[in-house]
């Protein structure tokens, strides 16, 4: 069972595909699992107040830059990514970013998550809160 619980449930075959797309990225599961709880509370057709969606709360925006179009793996359906119903899409870019940011901060979680929530003083209160979260999840176990 996963820490923290999922209030609105979780789609079909979610703790397989977090586990798939954790591995792929190396992204620590619970870490991942902890970053959809924070930003979602695992409600997949969430909506952001500026615009993020789904899962992992990703703006269509970057998205749409081409910078992060070439950097993605081809055949990954991101041509479709604004439609909320790709869950396990919406995952898999957040889980991407995470490991990009994570690479660029020269292996740090902590910083990577600032980054994945992007500029400004929240940002570090934010990366703190999922880092409490993901340490809650082990402690669960």
């Amino acid at each position: 069972m996963f820490f923290p619980v999922c209030p609105y449930g979780v789609p079909d075959n979610y703790t397989a595909v977090v586990e798939m797309v954790a591995q792929e990225y190396e992204v620590p599961f619970l870490l991942l699992h902890s970053v959809i709880w924070k930003e979602s509370r695992c409600y997949m057709d969430a909506i952001g107040s500026q615009g993020e969606i789904g899962l992992m709360q990703l703006h269509p925006k970057v998205w749409s830059h081409p910078h992060n179009w070439s950097l993605m793996s081809e055949g990954t359906g991101w041509e479709s990514f604004q439609e909320a119903e790709l869950w396990d899409e919406n995952i898999r870019g957040g889980a991407w970013l995470l490991s990009f940011w994570y690479g660029a901060s020269g292996g740090s979680w902590s910083l990577a998550l600032e980054w994945y929530n992007g500029a400004g003083p929240q940002a570090r209160e934010y990366a703190l809160e999922v880092l409490k979260i993901w340490e809650s999840a082990y402690a669960d176990l």
